[in-house]
């Protein structure tokens, strides 16, 4: 070897190199507010804003004042108070009409409403056919009958179903709830048409995520309903709905949620940019959009919650978190998120906090059933048996006795079987699939033990470990379980016990550095942050006033400050009555 690599040789092991800058994603922490928590940050729209379409978004002082107003008579003023009002440039579901009434003389009108939750059919039947024939007074209208009241009667719809107003207020309260809204040029007021049915299409009670309480609804393969299923849980007008497309092929329509003045703009501002990077040709299905949003594509845990309930992305979205929509798909997709959301339920919150705490230590429980139970056995049974009971263990090992197999291919003997009956149980026909799985079950359990290829014991710990993974409410993290537990097991089968703890605690740092949409996955238990009132456990539902923080929402406190009534029983002596 020549000096001269010699010389190069010795200077890279004495040479230190700067760490390479780590360009990843990683959400900052919010400036601190001037304001009370409740009230929204002045340029908060400005943060929201795409650099092409800059439109002002009005503070909650300027939004009250002008909700309290009426109605400009000009057309153009009534669409920059509604591009202020629902922020048009970004909410695409929001449909602004131009008609033109069929009167002797043509007037210009604008219809609003929103896309998603409007039936388009009955509103060119009921609506626009009338509005655009002429206009001719009936003979029962009094003399005092203004243009809007003529328009009131052309509407085809029951009666008490038109309102004629002309306050801001109660035109967005109408508006967001699903009704027709008509201005009309040179008119003070506007005509508030009702009976405009929602979309038609069947919803149907979660087939996945089923619960006892709460509400029997989810998502469908139609976006417009999805949306519609959305905005009807959150009747707010800061509720944006960025509808775009996505694939050059398949221009698969999409929509990313969110509340303005409440989610963090860089994660709108990241998950814009990431939406925006798919270049691909099709995009069928959410499960394609969530793996082009991970962080860690390689990652074995799920950096993203995909759920058919509208409630739970709603509570998401009032926790700052944003939600996507993809159209012909029946899920939500919810980010960011943190490792306990996969524990969480919706039926959490609507049962009282003992109820909904013991169900959420049960399932933390069924969690380390799933992933430890049959490492476990393995490490004890091969390499710790003195650290049974010697009845126990003597137990055991009569069990094992007419066994021919080592316990590690015993007990993947019996992963690798329940798998397959998992896997044939969701392929065959939905009438056949419960038999299958119960029947198959019973029959190779019973057949192998009496076969002496399997014991009684190990039957029954991996039957106890199938019922633990089923409980998990979110069915994306089970994938996750099902291949932690296998890498667990194959750890315990090296080393034992300390083969388990290295593996675990390799699964412990590589969860550390796991992050959905810059927020660590493992927050708020790493980077250390206060816990809050629903994290593992959750407090009183009156007490749960502040948001999470790892989310670095814009508003971090909810406006619940309501606490029950202290009880004076024991104090007030009741009289006996007579």
């Amino acid at each position: 070897m020549s000096s001269l690599n010699w010389k190069k040789l010795i200077k890279s092991f004495l040479s230190i190199k700067k760490p390479p800058i780590d360009k990843s994603f990683s959400l900052k922490p919010t400036p601190p507010l001037k304001k009370s928590p409740l009230e929204e940050p002045e340029d908060v729209t400005s943060l929201y804003k795409p650099q092409e379409k800059p439109t002002p978004f009005p503070d909650q002082k300027n939004q009250e004042d002008q909700e309290s107003g009426v109605i400009p008579n000009n057309l153009s003023s009534v669409r920059h108070w509604l591009d202020q009002e629902f922020l048009l440039s970004l909410n695409d579901d929001v449909m602004v009409r131009p008609l033109s009434i069929g009167l002797p003389y043509s007037v210009p009108a604008l219809l609003v409403y929103f896309h998603s939750q409007v039936s388009t059919e009955h509103l060119s039947t009921m609506l626009i056919h009338p509005l655009t024939m002429e206009v001719t007074p009936p003979a029962s209208s009094p003399e005092t009958a203004t243009l809007l009241d003529l328009l009131a009667c052309k509407v085809t719809t029951a009666p008490g179903e038109t309102l004629i107003t002309q306050d801001k207020k109660t035109i967005v309260e109408r508006l967001i709830n699903g009704h027709v809204i008509l201005f009309v040029e040179g008119q003070e007021k506007a005509l508030v048409i009702e009976g405009i049915t929602v979309p038609g299409r069947a919803i149907s009670p979660p087939t996945i995520e089923s619960t006892a309480r709460g509400p029997q609804e989810s998502f469908v393969e139609d976006l417009d309903t999805n949306i519609g299923l959305v905005r009807a849980r959150l009747r707010t007008p800061r509720l944006v709905c960025e509808i775009r497309v996505v694939g050059r092929l398949a221009r698969t329509r999409y929509c990313l949620v969110y509340i303005a003045g409440l989610t963090n703009p860089a994660l709108v501002k990241e998950m814009r940019k990431r939406i925006q990077s798919i270049d691909v040709d099709t995009v069928h299905d959410l499960g394609l959009f969530e793996q082009y949003l991970e962080d860690q594509s390689n990652s074995l845990v799920p950096q993203h919650v995909i759920t058919e309930r509208p409630d739970r992305v709603t509570a998401a979205l009032s926790d700052g978190s944003m939600a996507v929509l993809l159209d012909r798909s029946p899920y939500g997709l919810v980010a960011p998120i943190t490792l306990w959301n996969f524990i969480h339920s919706p039926e959490d919150m609507y049962l009282r906090t003992p109820f909904g705490n013991f169900i959420r230590l049960l399932r933390l429980f069924s969690v380390i059933i799933t992933l430890f139970a049959p490492a476990l056995y393995m490490a004890v049974q091969a390499y710790h048996p003195e650290m049974l009971p010697t009845e126990l263990m003597l137990a055991t090992a009569g069990a094992r006795e007419q066994v021919p197999f080592p316990v590690f291919i015993e007990i993947l003997f019996l992963e690798l079987s329940l798998e397959l009956i998992r896997e044939a149980s969701l392929r065959v026909p939905q009438q056949v699939g419960p038999t299958i799985g119960i029947v198959g079950a019973i029959i190779i359990g019973q057949a192998a033990v009496e076969a002496g290829l399997v014991s009684p014991i190990l039957v029954v710990i991996m039957a106890i470990t199938a019922l633990a993974s089923f409980s998990l409410p979110t069915y994306t993290f089970f994938y996750s379980i099902r291949i932690l537990r296998l890498i667990l097991l194959v750890g315990a089968a090296f080393l034992g016990l300390y083969g388990l703890a290295i593996v675990a605690l390799l699964l412990a740092f590589h969860l550390a550095g796991v992050k959905s949409l810059g927020v660590p996955l493992l927050s708020p238990l790493t980077p250390k942050r206060p816990f809050g009132d629903d994290f593992i456990f959750r407090g009183p539902i009156s007490y749960q006033n502040k948001r999470p923080l790892s989310l670095r929402s814009l508003d971090k406190f909810r406006e619940n400050q309501w606490r029950p009534p202290r009880s004076r029983i024991g104090k007030i002596k009741l009289r006996r009555t007579l």
